[in-house]
């Protein structure tokens, strides 16, 4: 997540922790799926409490960064914050990396939830060709 104030403060979000999870979660999930597949199985509770595991660190993650962020912004001053939806990213690079890590319809729900609880008013807007229409996107890209 990547954070540009108006007044030229810049705020950067670090996404590898939450890839660190997944990746590990990825593995040890894929690990004891080959052993089920070994007896015939396809699932089991264990399996469904590694997915809900995985679920609840990713989500806690997202939780604390979005907190810390929008506080930060309350600090700051800010009334209004427009939030960027990588609409289409699934059909454009739709690899692990970029899709299944981040999970944005969470993101942007806590968004909403936090700034509201701050009384930040949130806009969305499509991020298609803010590089060109807006320096102040284009640094933020970055």
């Amino acid at each position: 997540m990547a954070i540009y104030v108006e007044n030229g403060l810049t705020r950067l979000v670090n996404g590898r922790p939450l890839k660190a999870i997944s990746f590990y979660w990825r593995e040890r999930i894929s690990k004891y799926q080959s052993m089920l597949n070994k007896y015939g199985l396809e699932t089991s509770k264990r399996l469904r409490r590694m997915y809900a595991k995985w679920r609840r660190q990713v989500r806690h993650y997202i939780d604390t960064k979005v907190r810390e962020a929008v506080e930060w912004l309350y600090d700051v001053g800010i009334s209004t914050m427009k939030v960027g939806y990588p609409k289409g990213i699934t059909q454009e690079n739709g690899d692990f990396d970029n899709v299944h890590v981040w999970t944005y319809r969470y993101l942007l729900g806590r968004i909403a939830e936090v700034a509201e609880e701050y009384g930040i008013n949130v806009i969305y807007i499509d991020e298609a060709g803010t590089s060109s229409r807006c320096r102040y996107m284009a640094m933020a890209a970055v």
